[in-house]
């Protein structure tokens, strides 16, 4: 029974997680998107979907979101929520930003 309840509490640990970090790899799919659009399609390359956005974004999270991942597995919580956070917040002034210069395009 133990085993059991440990392996239940690691379950709905990793789907606890799934259920935040999805909607936010979808979130950043759009923002990849609407960048695309308005910075790439320009120079000929042909638009690309959302789909292939949230592709493109679980491709770059390879080589670029380590550091929370270290924060974590050091236990520093303060620390990876910081980071986390600032990371959600950079994407959005991105996308604001890009709106903002697109528009001046």
């Amino acid at each position: 029974m133990g085993m059991l309840l440990r392996y239940g509490i690691a379950g709905l640990a990793l789907f606890s997680v799934w259920i935040l970090l999805l909607p936010l790899g979808i979130l950043r799919a759009f923002i990849i998107r609407d960048l695309w659009s308005w910075f790439i399609v320009p120079l000929g390359v042909p638009e690309i979907s959302v789909l292939h956005a949230f592709g493109i974004g679980l491709f770059a999270t390879l080589f670029v979101d380590q550091m929370l991942t270290i924060q974590m597995m050091r236990k520093d919580d303060k620390d990876a929520l910081r980071l986390f956070l600032n990371g959600i917040a950079g994407w959005l002034a991105t996308w604001g930003l890009g709106a903002i210069v697109a528009s001046m395009m």
